[in-house]
């Protein structure tokens, strides 16, 4: 099984248009569709990568869509912030 890719943006029209490719390949675009892709950036602690916007990147399957990009690196779920301690501890 392939490693899921993620291509990171600097700004959100370049997140935006990277997703529109997408939504085009596969009819994605108008109501009830957002949910697909939600946006998310790097936790703003990451010494290479802090606040670049996330779009992931399927690599097989029925939504493939890796090959529409280049740049775009393994997943890496360092990138994100931990999760926030939910009992206030």
């Amino acid at each position: 099984m392939p490693v899921p890719k993620m291509k990171l943006y600097s700004t959100q029209s370049g997140y935006e248009a990277g997703k529109a490719k997408i939504e085009e390949k596969y009819g994605f675009s108008g109501v009830g569709h957002d949910a697909w892709c939600v946006e998310e950036r790097v936790r703003s602690d990451h010494a290479e990568h802090a606040n670049k916007y996330i779009l992931p990147l399927h690599c097989d399957g029925p939504f493939k869509c890796d090959d529409l990009f280049s740049g775009e690196i393994n997943w890496d779920n360092s990138l994100f912030p931990p999760p926030e301690d939910l009992d206030g501890d």
